[in-house]
């Protein structure tokens, strides 16, 4: 065994290629972006689509078998049952003092799909 001196370097690295199949982070053109969020759009409302399909299927299942689990995959879990309050109730309770009581969320900017 040779004993490392302070001279000595450590073994060069060979330069690292990107794994096929990874992203690779480049600029995108505006255009390319519309692009790219459009199809990304198409595609969210066609799975949406069948997820909601398949969840009919799944909940005859569950009903049918009585059971809440399938396959350590997929669980049944109950909904709903949350406290709201009543708005029409609640603004006529308060009358004039509503303003008191109102806030604004935090306003920003989201994109809508128009065709």
């Amino acid at each position: 065994m040779v004993p490392a001196t302070e001279t000595s370097a450590p073994p060069a690295r060979a330069a690292v290629k990107p794994t096929p199949g990874t992203l690779k982070k480049t600029k995108l053109t505006v255009a390319q972006a519309a692009d790219m969020w459009l199809m990304a759009d198409a595609a969210i409302r066609h799975q949406t689509a069948v997820k909601e399909e398949a969840a009919e299927v799944m909940h005859a299942y569950f009903v049918r078998t009585k059971r809440h689990v399938y396959q350590d995959k997929i669980s049944r879990e109950r909904t709903g049952n949350t406290l709201i309050l009543d708005q029409a109730k609640v603004r006529a309770y308060l009358g004039a003092r509503l303003r008191e009581f109102q806030t604004r969320t935090k306003s920003g900017w989201t994109l809508k799909r128009l065709g």
